[in-house]
């Protein structure tokens, strides 16, 4: 080992990463909203305790949950 190690190179430095704009909170919550109301709900009246776009929001989350967290 007479030469030694070889030199360290400089690295070119990165730009900094461009952050996303955030979409808002509300505007999440009414599109995902339009979106379950569409949906017509299979039941009888009387067995309607709660909403269907809330069982289906509350499903989607825990699916999301399961999934990703």
């Amino acid at each position: 080992m007479g030469k030694g190690f070889a030199p360290v190179k400089a690295k070119p430095e990165k730009p900094p990463a461009k952050r996303a704009k955030l979409t808002p909170i509300s505007q999440i919550q009414a599109d995902l909203s339009s979106y379950f109301t569409d949906i017509k709900a299979p039941r009888v009246n009387r067995t309607k305790k709660h909403l269907l776009k809330d069982i289906a929001f509350l499903g989607l989350m825990r699916y999301t949950l399961v999934v990703f967290g």
